[in-house]
This record gives C-alpha cells, sequence and structure tokens, in this order.
C-alpha cells in the first residue's frame, strides 16, 4: 500500500513538473521588456563591419513584403541593404496583445517567399535559405544576415554552412539581448 502510494505521489510530482519542463526550451515564451532598438543594436554589434543592412524599410513594404500590418506591432525595427544584390534585412518586431502568432506566420511567410525568389541571385541562395525567424514572447525577428562569404560555387556545403554559422549570430544576439 505504501508503495502504491509512493509511486502515485511521485507521478503527481511528475505530471505537475510537466508544463514547466515543456515551457523550459520554448522559445515563445514570455520575454522581458526589452526596446527593439537594443535588440537590434546587439545584431548588429554581432557582425560589425559585416552588418549590411543600412536602410530603414518603410511601413508601407514592411505590409506589402513581409506582411506586417501596422496593426500587429508596437514596436518594430526594420532594415534591409540598400544594394538590391545583398538580400541582408533584419526585421525586429514587438507584437501588439495576441499577435505575436500572426507577426511570427507573416514573417515565416516571407522567409519562404524570399526562398523561392533567390533564383535571381544564385549568389544569394545559401544567405537566403539559412533565414531564421524567432520569437521570444511577443517579440519576433527575422534574420537573413551575415557576411559575405567567398566561394566559388554558392551551392557548396562550405557556402550553405558559412550561411548558417553567420544567421546563427544574430539569433544568438537576439536571444542574448533578453538574459
Amino acid at each position: 500500500m505504501k508503495q502504491i502510494l509512493r509511486r502515485g505521489i511521485v507521478l503527481l510530482c511528475l505530471c505537475a513538473l510537466c508544463p514547466l519542463l515543456a515551457a523550459c526550451g520554448s522559445q515563445s515564451q514570455p520575454a522581458k521588456d526589452v526596446p527593439v532598438d537594443t535588440i537590434l543594436t546587439n545584431i548588429r554589434a554581432a557582425y560589425g563591419d559585416d552588418y549590411i543592412p543600412n536602410s530603414e524599410i518603410p511601413a508601407e513594404l514592411l505590409e506589402s513584403v513581409y506582411g506586417l500590418a501596422a496593426d500587429m506591432y508596437v514596436e518594430i525595427g526594420a532594415e534591409m541593404a540598400l544594394i538590391s544584390t545583398f538580400p541582408d534585412t533584419v526585421i525586429v518586431a514587438k507584437a501588439a496583445d495576441g499577435k505575436g502568432d500572426a507577426v511570427e506566420q507573416a514573417l515565416n511567410t516571407a522567409r519562404d517567399n524570399a526562398i523561392s525568389n533567390t533564383l535571381q541571385y544564385p549568389m544569394n541562395v545559401p544567405k537566403t535559405n539559412a533565414t531564421k525567424v524567432v520569437r521570444r514572447g511577443d517579440y519576433v525577428a527575422f534574420l537573413m544576415v551575415g557576411a559575405v562569404g567567398d566561394f566559388e560555387d554558392a551551392q557548396s556545403a562550405e557556402s550553405k554552412q558559412f550561411a548558417e554559422d553567420e544567421v546563427q549570430k544574430g539569433v544568438d544576439a537576439f536571444h542574448a539581448s533578453f538574459q
């Protein structure tokens, strides 16, 4: 009887801990309030001279290309490269209440569209394919950014890994902003 009771208590404790353990790895967990400009500054710093976006993305373009209507966010920082041969784009949005999923979905759709359209500039395929959309609570970032690699074959495994490693710098800087 005691053994059954102990097992029941252990099982009850494990059941109570499951939601907490599941939340630990979640990137949609609530984030502390951080100004979007601070997050962008951290991302820029992670790249130093290799940060190519140098022009603010206007609201009209945010809506038409990235699907981000003004009522979907309360704060946004969005930059792109002024030279069209570079796909580099960084968008950091603090979603309006209840709009985090919609912002994340819009940016994932924009990512998928960018990947579909990279045939115009084949040298950008690795960087575009490495694009990440990351989320922390109400904050969502679109990261198509990084140094330009010097590869003869833009489709090589080394080129792909280089692009993924470069984008990861932005992902790490985004998440570090909340610590």
